[in-house]
């Protein structure tokens, strides 16, 4: 049988991704985004409110969490790990640059000032979360449950999409894709936990659905890793 390098690179990557995550010592679960290892049109994208936005309320306190790392031993970084934008055109971007070795905050196509690291031992290595706040006009960061900064930011609505990795929100499109795993995105509004996916798995059309309010989000080029794991 006839073995080619990308089949050979798919079993190392596979290989190294799970053995990363039972470095963890935790349940193996997520959704694997398909980055530059792969043709553009083949990249993963996770898109909640694709059909009908999130809306909240401009006084409640909105809070989006999610668990992250990024897979370890790959030759390109850089990309969108979320964009929010609102019914507005007004956008949120989470980017991963490489260069620096940095994440950074960007809102309405300007630099926020928010920028941070994450040291190699725990990017690689272990779950990061990283939670998203907005009240009262100010967008603040935590990593780790840890407050970081905030900064000042003035939207129309909080009626969100909310684009984790590529695809097309309207006006932007990106191919940009970290190689990241992502699971767990939470969104807390005024401390009460209202939507939740945990991304086990999507059913065959690569819907997900939240397990407090049935809220579907769209998988696009999926890669689980509990199927991972089974597989290999």
């Amino acid at each position: 049988m006839k073995v080619t390098m990308h089949k050979i690179n798919c079993f190392i990557g596979v290989a190294l991704l799970l053995f990363a995550l039972s470095a963890r010592g935790q349940q193996n679960y997520g959704l694997r985004f398909n980055s530059f290892n792969v043709p553009q049109e083949n990249r993963t994208s996770l898109v909640i409110g694709n059909k009908e936005p999130l809306c909240f309320d401009k006084e409640e306190r909105v809070a989006l969490s999610f668990d992250l790392f990024l897979e370890p031993n790959q030759q390109t970084y850089f990309g969108y790990v979320l964009r929010i934008v609102n019914n507005s055109g007004q956008r949120i971007n989470l980017l991963y640059d490489q260069g620096h070795k940095i994440f950074r905050l960007t809102a309405n196509g300007s630099y926020t000032g928010i920028n941070f690291s994450i040291a190699d031992a725990d990017l690689f290595r272990r779950w990061t979360n990283i939670m998203l706040v907005l009240e009262d006009g100010q967008l603040s960061l935590f990593v780790n449950q840890k407050y970081f900064s905030k900064v000042t930011i003035s939207l129309s609505d909080l009626c969100l999409r909310l684009t984790y990795g590529g695809g097309n929100d309207g006006n932007f499109s990106t191919t940009d894709v970290p190689p990241m795993v992502l699971r767990n995105v939470r969104i807390m509004v005024g401390g009460k936990e209202t939507y939740y996916w945990p991304l086990r798995f999507s059913d065959s059309s690569g819907v997900v659905y939240d397990s407090i309010s049935h809220r579907a989000a769209a998988a696009v080029n999926p890669v689980w890793v509990s199927g991972l794991h089974s597989r290999w």
